[in-house]
């Protein structure tokens, strides 16, 4: 392709402090930089990338300092980590891969106490859907999923496993047609997939064999 390999920490750099941050780069260095207003400890390797790009075109494309401090501070960018004003806390970001939704989580981490974090998720199904998950179900306490209304949107669905050797299970749970029955065999699993979306609601589901939703084997899916 003919273009030159710029790596950070080998050809660029940055160096954090508090309130600034420092940056070298194939244009010499900068000092007492304000941090990006955009959210996330990997927004300053991001910004020194940024500053890169600036210093690799500077010079047919030359931009001042001040430009850049504006920039850094003014900066937005809709749907990562994009923490909406108001109550209760809401925060939109499009992970779709599990190095972004690692990012997600730690982002989450960051962002100090709340009682309980509750994900309304979406995702295409063509993805990486189980490790998107798995990098950020640590930081969630409950998940309401939703279909996506487009040809490469995956499909919600309701898994219901059988980990009992001998017994047969019969769940009755809602799908968008009413009132649906799945048995579940020994060992197997059984899932239930909504192609539309119920009405909101709370809809419970149990195992109706005698004694069994008393045992414990019932739940609540909950449509929003």
């Amino acid at each position: 392709m003919g273009a030159k390999l710029l790596r950070i920490g080998v050809d660029y750099d940055f160096d954090a402090k508090d309130h600034q941050w420092s940056y070298w780069g194939p244009g010499g260095a900068r000092h007492g930089l304000p941090h990006p207003a955009l959210r996330g400890v990997y927004q300053l390797a991001n910004a020194a990338t940024a500053l890169t790009a600036l210093d690799a075109l500077r010079e047919r494309l030359p931009v001042g300092m001040g430009a850049i401090r504006e920039a850094l501070v003014s900066v937005e960018l809709p749907g990562r980590f994009q923490v909406l004003p108001g109550r209760p806390v809401t925060v939109l970001d499009v992970a779709h891969n599990p190095q972004s939704a690692r990012v997600l989580s730690e982002g989450l981490a960051a962002m100090g106490f709340h009682r309980q974090t509750r994900a309304v998720f979406g995702v295409m199904a063509d993805k990486d859907i189980d490790r998107i998950i798995a990098a950020v179900k640590g930081r969630v306490d409950d998940w309401h999923v939703a279909t996506l209304p487009s040809p490469r949107g995956a499909t919600a669905q309701v898994e219901f496993t059988n980990q009992d050797p001998t017994t047969p299970h019969d769940f009755q749970t809602f799908n968008q047609t009413g009132d649906a029955h799945v048995v579940a065999w020994p060992g197997e699993t059984y899932t239930v997939y909504f192609k539309a979306a119920p009405a909101p609601g709370r809809y419970a589901f149990l195992c109706t064999v005698r004694g069994h939703s008393e045992a414990g084997m019932s739940g609540v899916i909950v449509v929003e």
